[in-house]
């Protein structure tokens, strides 16, 4: 898990929470009930809260490339995002509010703090343990940078995500500054 602290002269506030594909398999299954795995998965696939309160299954398909969403995102802009195949029967009409899948993400973060600390030996401290921090849009973070670190070509994952900005994606999920990420990279150049 990569944590980053917000500036606090920025408007944003708290912390931004990277989890590993392992982490984020771990968190999901710690979601207080079925249609929160599913909202939780949902969000963890790059869709935003307010995507995945609109989904219906006539906004699931197959293709050549494998299961599909229709979404429609920030700005009423279209959008195909691929989903994995454990998404493709469950019923995606969940009836839900962005409110819900919020207070889902807080309960689910709550619950796999626990957990990680049952397996950490860590005394607990929800002010200033990371993992109870976990947002929904942490999952959409963890899902692009996981992307990225599977070599999965930008402009795809751009796309799949609806980013438009090139500055802002970079800016956001091309974390070169990360040591771990750089060390990967630097495998990749035996020369060096």
């Amino acid at each position: 898990m990569k944590v980053d602290y917000f500036d606090p002269n920025n408007l944003s506030k708290g912390a931004r929470v990277w989890l590993t594909q392992n982490e984020l398999e771990r968190f999901i299954d710690c979601a207080p009930t079925d249609t929160a795995k599913i909202a939780i998965s949902l969000c963890g696939c790059g869709l935003r809260v307010s995507e995945v309160a609109k989904l219906s299954n006539d906004d699931r398909f197959k293709d050549d490339r494998g299961w599909m969403l229709k979404v429609i995102g920030k700005g009423n802009k279209y959008r195909e995002v691929p989903i994995p195949s454990s998404l493709s029967m469950v019923d995606l009409d969940l009836g839900i509010t962005q409110r819900t899948i919020r207070r889902w993400v807080k309960e689910t973060a709550e619950r796999f703090y626990w957990l990680y600390l049952a397996h950490s030996n860590s005394q607990p401290s929800f002010e200033n343990h990371d993992i109870y921090h976990i947002s929904p849009h942490d999952l959409r973070r963890t899902w692009g940078t996981l992307l990225l670190q599977a070599n999965v070509e930008p402009t795809i994952v751009m796309s799949w995500g609806g980013w438009d900005s090139w500055e802002v994606f970079r800016q956001h999920y091309l974390d070169v500054a990360n040591p771990e990420w750089q060390a990967k990279e630097r495998e990749k150049v035996p020369w060096l």
